[in-house]
C-alpha cells in the first residue's frame, strides 16, 4: 500500500512521541517531504552523494538547464559536438562536481564542496587564474570521458563498444565511432542499452533492437546477448579495481 504525505507525516510523528526518532530528524524528515522538483533533487544530493552537475547548475544559476537535465538523464553523448559551449559548461559542472568514488563523508563537508564550487562557478570566467583552472578541468574531464575503458561486444554481427557507464556513449561518439552499448542490471529485468550518436539513428547502423526508446536508442533483451554483455562488464569493472603494474 502506497502511504500519503500526510500518513508518512503521521508516522513520522508517531516515531518521534516513541523516540525512535529525535527532534531534529523528525523535522528533517517532515520538510522533506514537503520538497518538490529542482529542490528535492538537491536535497538528495547535499543528504547523500554530493553535488552533481545538475544541483551546481541549479545553485548557481537558479534553474537546471535543458541540456544539463539530459545529460543528468542520459549522459554526456547527448553533446554532439565536445568543443561546444554547452559541452565545456557541463564538463565544467562535471570537474567541479563532488567525486562520486570518494564523496565527501559528512552534510558539513558536502555542503563545504558545494559552496567552494558554486564560489568558482559564479566567478567572471574570463578572469585569470579562474580561466586556466577552469580550462584545467574542463581537459581533466573530457579526458576521463574519452579513455574510458571498453570491451567489444558483437551485436547481430556488428562489433561494439561497450562500456561500464552512460559515460561511454560519449566516450565512442567523442572518438568518432557511431555506435555504443552499456550491460544494465535492473530489478525489473537486465538490458542492454544501444544509442548511435546525434544524426545516426539505429537503422543506419544495422543493429535491430527488442525495444526502440527513440531512432537512436533501444534496449535488448536477449539472454545470450545479456549473457556476453554481463562477462564483458564485470571483466572491465574487475580491471578497474585492479592496481596499475
Amino acid at each position: 500500500m502506497v502511504m500519503t504525505r500526510d500518513e508518512l507525516l503521521k508516522e513520522i510523528e508517531t516515531s518521534r512521541e516513541r523516540g525512535g526518532l529525535t527532534g531534529d530528524q523528525a523535522r528533517a524528515a517532515s520538510l522533506a517531504l514537503g520538497l518538490e522538483g529542482d529542490e528535492a533533487m538537491l536535497a538528495v544530493r547535499l543528504l547523500g552523494q554530493g553535488s552533481d552537475p545538475a544541483s551546481l547548475e541549479y545553485v548557481a544559476q537558479g534553474a537546471v538547464s535543458d541540456m544539463v537535465a539530459r545529460a543528468h538523464r542520459e549522459g554526456p553523448g547527448v553533446y554532439e559536438d565536445q568543443n561546444s559551449d554547452q559541452c565545456w559548461h557541463y564538463l565544467l559542472l562535471c570537474g567541479v562536481s563532488a567525486d562520486e568514488a570518494s564523496p565527501p563523508a559528512t552534510l558539513r563537508a558536502r555542503l563545504l564542496q558545494l559552496a567552494g564550487a558554486v564560489s568558482l562557478l559564479r566567478a567572471p570566467r574570463a578572469e585569470f587564474p579562474n580561466k586556466e583552472r577552469c580550462e584545467a578541468l574542463v581537459a581533466s574531464e573530457r579526458k576521463k570521458i574519452v579513455d574510458l575503458p571498453y570491451a567489444l561486444l558483437c551485436l547481430h554481427g556488428i562489433p561494439t563498444q561497450l562500456y561500464v557507464s552512460d559515460r561511454g556513449f560519449a566516450a565512442a561518439y567523442w572518438s568518432g565511432r557511431e555506435h555504443a552499448a552499456t550491460f544494465n542490471e535492473d530489478p525489473r529485468g537486465n538490458y542492454v542499452a544501444v544509442g548511435t550518436r546525434p544524426g545516426t539513428t539505429l537503422a543506419q547502423v544495422g543493429i535491430p533492437v527488442d525495444k526502440k526508446l527513440s531512432p537512436s536508442f533501444g534496449l535488448i533483451f536477449q539472454p545470450q546477448v545479456l549473457g556476453e554483455a554481463r562477462v564483458l562488464t564485470q571483466a572491465l569493472r574487475k580491471a578497474a579495481l585492479e592496481p596499475a603494474r
